[in-house]
């Protein structure tokens, strides 16, 4: 066992937490951080693994369903939503079969806006008696 790493791989899709990955409450839970990482690293093979598009991620949301134990974990990564310029990724990690996160990626074309960029707007008047925040 690699004593320096979260995760020990199991197969293309299953990996096993090493005590690095547990909680600060719980030694027998996983702390989020780490399997936030591994999902992110999930969802990068997954791309990796097709042609490129020309998607770059542009947000990433998580839902924490449950527990993450610290036991192995299966991580699932789909397509919800295909597009040209827009595309949704879903990855759900499971441990003993229980989906405990869910991960959402939203990867938008990278397009150059030079051409519609703009400056600040104007400043918004002071309210009547406002400080300013001195």
């Amino acid at each position: 066992m690699n004593t320096g790493s979260y995760y020990e791989r199991i197969d293309e899709h299953r990996f096993k937490p090493t005590p690095h990955a547990s909680g600060a409450w719980s030694p027998d839970e996983q702390h989020f951080s780490p399997l936030g990482g591994l999902v992110v690293h999930a969802v990068d093979g997954f791309l990796a693994e097709r042609p490129d598009t020309g998607l770059v991620p542009a947000r990433i949301s998580y839902d924490i369903l449950g527990r993450p134990a610290l036991d192995e974990c299966e991580i699932r990564v789909e397509t919800v939503r295909p597009g040209r310029t827009i595309e949704l990724l879903e990855a759900v990690v499971l441990i003993a079969g229980r989906p405990v996160v869910r991960g959402r990626f939203w990867l938008l074309a990278g397009l150059d806006t030079t051409a519609v960029a703009g400056g600040a707007g104007a400043r918004l008047p002071r309210r009547r008696g406002s400080t300013g925040g001195r």
